[in-house]
């Protein structure tokens, strides 16, 4: 079953028509031409050599030839891949051939009489050959065959002295054109009704995609807001201390180390107090930021309070996290030199690593690593007040 894709305008459905009239046009098309050019060489010979036919006849049928050979050759250029050059060039070509089975009827019918069963047969078979290679361009068929049977007639009433016996001759002819054309009108119709179901099916599956991706949006959204922090990207208290509960159970069982190092910012009360909470936001956003471009894949961060965070290391030991700590701390000081910030933006942090040897609760690995956060950030106090 030929694939649906899906389809969002008219413009996009004529495309994908032109492109599917396209691959007909080269591979009927290149059919078409090698056993045309093979059987009009013959025949050419035969119009020389076995039947003597005028040399207007020869004429045409080289012309004939070299505008298939044309067509041919560019189906194997680097322009085969334009589909309006493609259809154009192929559009000539059914038309030479039309054009050729009425001068061949012109020239042949009531001046060599011998031959006009071979006329009509000529015309036969050359309008069936116009029928089964129409390919892409099966819409226009009736205007080819309408065409070549208007130049046909009008040649015969003008230019001819035809009886009536002579014109029941074309009967067969006639009659091919008239079922031919019935024939190409219910393909036709039937095509175009294939080409309606696949625009609304194709159209269909556009806005059932683009359904899906508003939902599996705004599910992601739902799902980071009730998991994340929307200023910091951090994982919030209940999902992190979820996340983190797992990790310390999983340590435990494999026995493998994980770190967690408590963050505190430094003067964030006197940032909100002197500028307003939305300066304080900024420092807080910088700094969340700072913090995810250390982290490694397996890392995470979560916000425990409003200046207060939490970096989880699993697979890392103490040095480990205060080597990742040190790269926050010295990112923290070009963002201060960048920024020029009236009150610099500081951190003060507390690590403690779990060895996965004996059990711990969450509360416990915590509080550790906060007294020591506490007792770094009460160092920074009093030596601000020893240095002023």
């Amino acid at each position: 079953m030929e694939k649906i894709v899906p389809i969002k305008t008219d413009e996009e459905l004529l495309e994908t028509i032109n492109k599917s009239k396209h691959d007909k046009n080269i591979f009927v098309g290149r059919i078409i031409s090698i056993i045309s050019i093979i059987i009009m060489t013959f025949s050419l010979y035969g119009d020389m050599v076995i039947f003597k036919y005028p040399k207007q006849i020869s004429f045409f049928r080289v012309i004939l030839i070299l505008i298939i050979l044309c067509y041919l050759i560019l189906s194997f250029s680097k322009l085969k891949y334009d589909y309006k050059i493609i259809a154009m060039c192929y559009r000539i070509g059914i038309y030479s051939i039309a054009l050729f089975l009425a001068i061949f009827n012109f020239y042949i019918f009531n001046i060599l009489p011998q031959y006009n069963h071979r006329v009509v047969q000529v015309l036969i078979i050359g309008n069936l050959g116009i029928f089964i290679g129409i390919a892409g361009l099966i819409s226009e068929y009736k205007y080819v065959v309408l065409f070549n049977l208007s130049l046909v007639v009008l040649g015969n009433i003008f230019f001819k002295q035809l009886t009536v016996s002579n014109w029941f001759e074309y009967f067969n002819y006639f009659a091919l054109i008239a079922i031919s054309l019935t024939i190409n009108k219910i393909v036709v119709n039937s095509e175009k009704r294939e080409w309606k179901l696949k625009l609304l099916l194709g159209k269909n599956l556009y806005y059932l995609e683009k359904e899906i991706e508003l939902r599996i949006e705004a599910e992601n959204k739902l799902k980071f807001q009730a998991e994340k922090d929307s200023l910091t990207k951090a994982y919030n208290r209940y999902k992190g201390f979820q996340k983190l509960e797992n990790d310390i159970k999983l340590a435990y069982k494999e026995k493998k180390v994980l770190s967690v190092c408590v963050l505190d910012l430094d003067n964030l009360k006197l940032i909100n107090d002197k500028y307003g909470h939305i300066k304080g936001d900024l420092y807080i956003s910088i700094f969340s930021l700072i913090i995810r471009r250390n982290l490694k894949e397996i890392n995470y961060f979560i916000r425990i309070g409003g200046d207060e965070f939490l970096l989880v290391m699993p697979n890392s030991s103490f040095n480990d996290a205060e080597k990742i700590f040190r790269s926050i701390e010295q990112q923290i000081e070009l963002e201060n030199l960048k920024n020029k910030f009236e009150i610099k933006l500081s951190v003060s942090h507390g690590i403690e690593a779990y060895n996965g040897e004996n059990k711990i609760l969450l509360e416990e690995l915590i509080d550790i690593a906060d007294k020591q956060m506490y007792i770094e950030k009460t160092r920074k106090k009093q030596h601000s007040k020893v240095y002023r």
